[in-house]
């Protein structure tokens, strides 16, 4: 992989991008998911029965069978897979491994969060699909929502209720908090919200990105440092985003402002090394999805513990 995943900084707002093709488009991954690319060997796929289409079978990688998803299936495109020397993309992310097919790798991109548009509505092919677009060489390259299409084909990976237990003096505590969301993916956001919401959160403010949330924060601070509780005393942040990354606004909120918000950092990327990069940022903490007990059971820790 190139080096400059590698440099990156961590809460400077950057990321880097894998370009990959599918029948001639541009399609991005974060270089955070990526763990290997290599040539497609199909005689280590084993195919598996009563699948999705898009699933075509599990692959022998390093002594671990992984599932492999062909991406040209799955975004419906017309891959030139004739002579073409054909790419598996190995990511991990939710804690999992898992292969995408490609027609062929590019280079890798450094580029700010604030590049990253927001996909329009026009791209209604690819609907959850998609969580952004960037524009490179004046090339438009989509960035992959690769959770979102693994958690369509294993539900089990989606956002769950399981483990949340709930009483009813721990509503009545929870009821009292005041929460802020900041997701871009319109669907786990909502996710997250209903089962806050349902665990007995009230008030709670949910932004799309970063930036948008920094903003809000920033505002609220002209009312004064010591009024800040009043509005948030937690942050639930995705690290993938528009405008201005989880880990960026983590560090803006506990390094340079040095507010007296706890901000919990929730994931598909947490690792080791996505674990030092949220504590470098000053993240009180950090969780990998899907665990959303495990999310509802650290949010009453840093709200309720100290609460008679």
């Amino acid at each position: 992989m190139d080096d400059q995943s590698i440099l990156l900084e961590t809460g400077t707002n950057e990321l880097s991008i894998m370009e990959l093709y599918i029948g001639g488009q541009s399609f991005g991954i974060n270089t955070l998911k990526i763990r290997e690319v290599l040539t497609y060997d199909s005689e280590k796929l084993t195919h598996t029965p009563d699948s999705t289409e898009s699933l075509i079978g599990m692959y022998y990688y390093r002594g671990k069978a992984i599932p492999v998803i062909d991406m040209a299936i799955e975004l419906k495109k017309m891959a030139k897979r004739g002579d073409s020397r054909v790419i598996l993309v190995v990511a991990e992310f939710n804690q999992i491994l898992i292969g995408f097919i490609f027609d062929e790798v590019n280079r890798i991109y450094r580029l700010s969060w604030k590049e990253i548009k927001q996909p329009p509505k026009l791209i209604e092919v690819y609907k959850t699909k998609i969580t952004g677009i960037a524009s490179i060489n004046k090339n438009e390259v989509l960035i992959l929502d690769l959770e979102s299409i693994v958690a369509n084909i294993f539900p089990k990976t989606a956002l769950t209720a399981d483990g949340i237990i709930t009483q009813d003096i721990q509503r009545a505590k929870r009821a009292k908090k005041n929460l802020m969301i900041v997701e871009d993916s319109a669907l786990i956001r909502k996710t997250i919200l209903d089962i806050l919401i349902k665990s007995g959160y009230r008030n709670i403010l949910s932004f799309n990105n970063g930036e948008d949330a920094y903003q809000q924060i920033y505002a609220w601070l002209k009312e004064g440092n010591e009024s800040i509780k009043k509005h948030v005393e937690l942050i639930i942040s995705d690290i993938e985003m528009p405008q201005m990354d989880g880990l960026t606004l983590s560090r803006i909120v506990k390094k340079d402002m040095n507010l007296p918000i706890t901000l919990i950092i929730f994931s598909s990327l947490i690792n080791e090394q996505i674990a030092v990069k949220c504590r470098e940022v000053g993240a009180d903490s950090y969780i990998s999805k899907p665990q959303m007990g495990e999310l509802v059971a650290l949010v009453d820790k840093y709200l309720l513990e100290n609460e008679d």
